[in-house]
């Protein structure tokens, strides 16, 4: 999970599909070198997020904008950590002129994506999305891996 040297193919890569920002291929493999893949269906959370503009001044913990959200991220990224399903998160950075950000999780089964996204740190992170961002867009996908190819589609609930 964390280590993995996964990065984007272009510093666009908040803008662009997530099929297009990212080599899923070589991320496949990576991360097949470092797990036990033996699910050929796995599962891909994306957050895209703008952020406002950074205000001046603190919350009533004493924390700026910046800070609230680095908090709430790495809280909820401690969280999924926890779960055996959860592969990789790659915490993209901000692009400063946009504010524009994108993050993502690759999990092995959707019960595992579903029990972090339901944790205390992830509702709390979830409840000040209109607080800290102008918008905010949840991707599900689905990765279906045959050898050297991995397809992304979109999830259907099943």
């Amino acid at each position: 999970t964390i280590g993995a040297q996964i990065e984007p193919r272009s510093s666009e890569y908040r803008n662009l599909p997530i099929d297009e920002g990212f080599d899923w291929p070589e991320i496949i493999e990576i991360l097949a070198d470092k797990h036990n893949l033996d699910s050929t269906q796995l599962y891909l959370v994306v957050f895209r997020s703008t952020r406002i503009p950074d205000i001046a001044g603190v919350n009533d913990m004493g924390e700026t904008l910046r800070e609230r959200i680095a908090r709430l991220d790495d809280a909820a990224h401690i969280e999924a950590a926890q779960s055996a399903a959860l592969l990789h998160y790659f915490a993209g950075d901000i692009d400063e002129k946009t504010r524009r950000a994108m993050s993502w999780c690759l999990w092995t089964d959707m019960a595992g994506a579903r029990s972090a996204l339901g944790g205390p740190s992830h509702r709390e992170a979830a409840g000040q999305v209109d607080e800290l961002y102008s918008d905010f867009t949840l991707e599900i996908h689905t990765v279906s891996v045959d050898g050297q190819n991995a397809i992304l589609t979109p999830y259907v609930r099943e």
